[in-house]
């Protein structure tokens, strides 16, 4: 079985951006992984942000290199781009529809980078007389359990609203 020259000089535009995709998503990856690795074995107690910041960029890479082999073999991106800025709106004007869930989410996102408090940690609350451990945080609440065993979800939004002690170690009862 032989190929024409003729369908090899119609593949080689189409396969050759291929492989170059594919190699250089491969090489991302591999570097990716081993950045993440050493980073983790430096600082092992960031290891959630850790791989929450490579798969991000590992996304943001594939994103890149798939449109560029899309480019590469002729299609037209004026069409992605507008399905994407058109999803990417829609998502936009849901979310301010329901602004307390952003609010939720951002408090979350600040909370994740600033790491005012970790699981583990004894919140006191100043205005009320509620205190317990964190045992859990996410995107919309953070998990405090009481001294009773009793699990209460603080939103994350009342975090910034609300005045707070953080301690390591479980307050004295009274």
């Amino acid at each position: 079985m032989t190929i024409s020259q003729e369908t090899f000089e119609t593949l080689i535009p189409i396969v050759l951006p291929l492989v170059i995709a594919l190699v250089a998503l491969a090489l991302l990856y591999s570097l990716t992984r081993r950045v993440r690795g050493r980073l983790m074995t430096l600082r092992p107690r960031h290891n959630r942000e850790i791989r929450i910041v490579s798969n991000l960029v590992l996304g943001v890479a594939t994103f890149i290199i798939l449109m560029a082999f899309l480019e590469a073999v002729n299609v037209p991106l004026g069409n992605v781009w507008t399905a994407i800025s058109t999803l990417v709106a829609l998502v936009a004007i849901g979310f301010f529809a329901v602004w307390s869930i952003l609010s939720h989410m951002t408090a979350a996102v600040v909370l994740f980078l600033q790491r005012p408090f970790r699981v583990g940690d004894y919140l006191q609350f100043g205005d009320e007389a509620y205190s317990g451990k964190v045992v859990g945080m996410g995107l919309f609440f953070t998990q405090v359990e009481d001294a009773g065993g009793g699990r209460s979800q603080i939103p994350n939004n009342l975090l910034f609203q609300r005045r707070f002690r953080i301690t390591e170690e479980k307050p004295e009862e009274s």
